[in-house]
């Protein structure tokens, strides 16, 4: 990549006027250094973003769990809903 105002060449990683990296060698870079931990790396990820989804169903749940559980059923409760809602929550930890 050449940087029209600078004149860079491909050599160097960060344009000055623009503040651009050359970013697929950075990633080149960095894959080199993640060999022994690859596994890892791509498990992190994947578990933070399981950690997110969970962080948002749980409050869905309790909110399922309040409207048609306790105030369900002309506000006499239905326990079914209770027990079943009440644990999902549970199973979602695991």
């Amino acid at each position: 990549m050449v940087c029209a105002a600078h004149k860079l060449k491909r050599g160097r990683n960060f344009c000055i006027c623009t503040g651009r990296t050359d970013i697929y060698k950075m990633i080149k870079k960095l894959l080199r250094s993640v060999r022994e931990f690859k596994t890892a790396s791509i498990l992190t990820p994947l578990f933070m973003v399981g950690e997110v989804v969970m962080e948002v169903v749980i409050p869905l749940l309790m909110v399922m769990l309040i409207d048609d559980g306790i105030n369900g059923n002309n506000n006499q409760g239905d326990m079914n809903v209770i027990l079943i809602v009440g644990a999902a929550p549970a199973v979602c930890c695991m």
